[in-house]
């Protein structure tokens, strides 16, 4: 297990959702470290939970979409699981988490990690790719997983203005309505952005991710690229900046991601209001400031 975690060094984008993080994957998915055989967005969400690591044939979708729906990888996969399953069913029976004071504790003891470390690698055979690359917002507040699993993984974590970001969930819930993930007040939004404020201070202290601001990608790409692929230890390439990607022109959702990366996303005040933007920057004040934001109004 030693050489997966040396070898297998995935990157992993992570945020606020409606932060520029799917902007960013879809950039470094045209990198030909990280491209897949066909293109794919899809977020796995392995960490967020342990029982998202315990899989039968009774398949989570995104995991084996991100797989590009490859039956014998996905297949061989699980196959290579299946003495961990036992363990963590028989966990399960004995009630073995009565026993463990710590969540994170009791997610290691059911090998969860190896679990993913399997699956990540069954991964890159079914994309064809040279380098794992994945995208789910959330997993920015399971890193400690992410470290554990892999220890010679990079983290990026996208920044942006906590209006905008809200303005865009109002946004994307108008073409979305069926996506109950959006269904966010202006508290919720709030307690969000703070523990994710909270967690990106705490990581980025420690050099154990980095942090960039979605306004800078989209004003001035390249350097912040060149940032990135510093970071990450591949080579710069210019070209991925001005390449828009044509297979996401019927992606209604969010057009723009057909595009090359531009400036031009709507104005924050066409889904919220002064009111409703007061608000939330007089609540998110401090952790404005913690990210050089100033105010909107």
């Amino acid at each position: 297990m030693m050489k997966d975690k040396e070898e297998l060094k995935p990157v992993f984008i992570t945020g606020m959702p409606r932060s520029g993080t799917t902007l960013l994957y879809r950039t470094l998915l045209k990198h030909p470290s990280f491209k897949p055989e066909s293109l794919c967005l899809e977020e796995t969400r392995i960490f967020v939970k342990p029982h998202t690591a315990i899989l039968s044939n009774s398949i989570p979708k995104p995991l084996k979409s991100y797989m590009l729906d490859d039956e014998l990888h996905y297949q061989n996969y699980l196959k290579s699981i299946t003495y961990i399953l036992s363990w963590q069913n028989f966990c399960k029976k004995i009630r073995l988490s009565r026993l463990v004071r710590s969540k994170f504790t009791y997610w290691k003891l059911l090998l969860n990690s190896r679990v993913i470390r399997s699956y990540f690698q069954h991964a890159k055979h079914a994309r064809g790719c040279e380098r794992i690359v994945e995208k789910t917002p959330r997993h920015l507040l399971f890193t400690d997983r992410i470290h554990s699993t892999f220890p010679y993984s990079k983290i990026i974590i996208m920044l942006r203005h906590p209006v905008d970001v809200y303005a865009s969930y109002v946004k994307r819930k108008k073409v979305d309505q069926n996506s109950s993930w959006l269904d966010v007040n202006i508290d919720t939004f709030v307690k969000k952005y703070q523990k994710m404020a909270s967690v990106t201070e705490k990581l980025t202290n420690n050099n154990m991710a980095i942090s960039l601001k979605y306004e800078d990608f989209v004003r001035d790409p390249k350097p912040m690229f060149e940032t990135i692929c510093n970071y990450i230890n591949e080579p710069y390439i210019q070209e991925l900046l001005n390449e828009g990607e044509p297979e996401l022109n019927d992606y209604k959702i969010d057009p723009l991601l057909a595009k090359p990366i531009t400036n031009k996303s709507r104005d924050w005040s066409e889904h919220v209001t002064k009111q409703e933007a007061l608000k939330i920057e007089t609540k998110l004040n401090d952790e404005m400031e913690l990210f050089g934001y100033g105010s909107k109004l």
